[in-house]
């Protein structure tokens, strides 16, 4: 069956579940279907993965990790196709999560509900990148110099930053989503409270909308800015510790793009040059360009 969605190519993960199951009459490396863990059987799980002959497919994998449904206390690091396989089905991750993996298409983490310190995926070969069910990150989200992404699921994700100090004037801001050069569009629906920091999406060559409709308050400026830009939805946000400067593409209206995708009670206005919208903050660096 064919499902959306990535981890490592499939003849790898074949290989490797029959060295660690002795193959036998396992159902290592059969199609199955996400969600039931009964067909695979003991000691293997159903997971996505990404391959360029077959498509998107679900196939049974060992479960290499002890902490099934559980919490990792260390630092997570996903590195290689060894140590995905070991944190591949956690829930929540008592410290930091880095993405760092090379030579796959995608990560898929299908159970993985909380990370309580910083979660980065930083200079990988990713094209996608899921975790369906992401809710909180207590530290920085940053996704970064990942110059084959595509698509990025974490539409359950609602809150980032609440374990991180009040930020001390130009701090690191909680969201980092820089230097995608492939990057179509960010779509975090669920988002809706930013501690500890502000927003920085930009430089990413490709991206053409932004939507954070459910976005209520940001402890930082936001900054969100692309030469292809042609929407960024800020529709609930009414609470800003910070500038606002949204910057779309040269042939794209602020005055339309901010129809009904920014509240006028939020304060801000679309420049003299018709491309740019700016909240501007008193005794703080943000102003029309």
């Amino acid at each position: 069956m064919t499902v959306a969605r990535a981890l490592v190519p499939v003849v790898v993960v074949v290989v490797v579940a029959c060295a660690a199951a002795a193959c036998g009459d396992t159902n290592a490396g059969r199609v199955c279907q996400p969600g039931d863990p009964a067909f695979c059987g003991d000691g293997l799980q159903c997971l996505t993965f990404c391959d360029k002959d077959t498509g998107p497919q679900s196939i049974c994998t060992p479960s290499f990790g002890a902490e099934v449904h559980g919490t990792f206390d260390a630092t997570g690091l996903i590195a290689d196709r060894v140590s995905f396989g070991e944190l591949g089905n956690v829930t929540t991750f008592a410290g930091d999560l880095a993405v760092e993996i090379k030579g796959v298409k995608g990560v898929a983490l299908p159970l993985v509900e909380e990370v309580q310190g910083d979660l980065t995926i930083v200079g990988t070969d990713l094209e996608c990148l899921s975790m369906p069910k992401l809710r909180r990150v207590g530290g920085l989200v940053k996704i970064d110099g990942n110059a084959s992404l595509v698509r990025d699921e974490l539409g359950k994700l609602a809150n980032v930053g609440a374990a991180r100090p009040a930020p001390i004037g130009e701090g690191e801001p909680s969201i980092i989503v820089t230097a995608n050069a492939l990057l179509p569009e960010v779509n975090w629906p669920s988002l809706a409270d930013v501690a500890g920091g502000g927003i920085d999406v930009e430089d990413n060559d490709r991206l053409a909308r932004i939507d954070f409709p459910q976005l209520a308050h940001v402890a930082g400026d936001v900054v969100l800015a692309g030469d292809r830009l042609e929407r960024a939805d800020l529709a609930a946000l009414t609470g800003v510790d910070g500038c606002v400067h949204v910057a779309y593409a040269d042939d794209t209206s602020c005055a339309d793009a901010t129809d009904g995708t920014v509240d006028p009670a939020l304060g801000g206005a679309c420049c003299a040059s018709d491309h740019d919208y700016v909240l501007e903050v008193a005794g703080a660096a943000c102003a029309c360009p």
